[in-house]
């Protein structure tokens, strides 16, 4: 278990100072002022820090696989943790194939997975050229079991 100690938080548009306990990577308990409740745990003091909650950034084009000069999943979600962004959600139209089938949703997960740092999702999108044959429908279909599309 880790204690994080003299951490401040915003609740109810005040500040306050708590002690925040984490057990296997989930905040287990969070309780008022400096309480040491459990002695023998790692510790980390904060104090003078404000604590904030894991943020989501729900666009963003790591363009992999496919552009990874530009950038790849593990560059691009190594800096979302750098950067207190624990859960990104990437955009279906900069990786090779695009996210547009259900194949092509599994060969990026299968691509991405192993060097993701953050927790991830994806957009699926639909191409023109699937609108004009109706072919986005059979796509809809297979993406409907990781989108929930209705």
């Amino acid at each position: 278990m880790l204690r994080i100690k003299n951490a401040r938080i915003i609740e109810n548009e005040q500040l306050k100072t708590v002690t925040i306990y984490v057990e296997k990577g989930k905040i287990k308990d969070i309780v008022p002022g400096d309480e040491s409740l459990l002695p023998e745990v790692k510790e980390i003091d904060v104090k003078g820090n404000i604590v904030f909650p894991g943020f989501i950034d729900p666009h963003v084009h790591f363009d992999d696989p496919g552009f990874t000069e530009r950038e790849d999943f593990e560059t691009g979600t190594r800096s979302a943790a750098a950067g207190g962004i624990t859960t990104i959600i990437d955009m279906p139209c900069t990786s090779i194939p695009p996210v547009t089938t259900g194949q092509n949703f599994d060969y990026k997960l299968s691509i991405v997975k192993p060097k993701a740092y953050v927790d991830f999702a994806f957009w699926g999108g639909v191409t023109p050229e699937q609108v004009e044959s109706g072919e986005y429908k059979k796509s809809l279909k297979e993406l409907n079991k990781y989108f929930l599309i209705i």
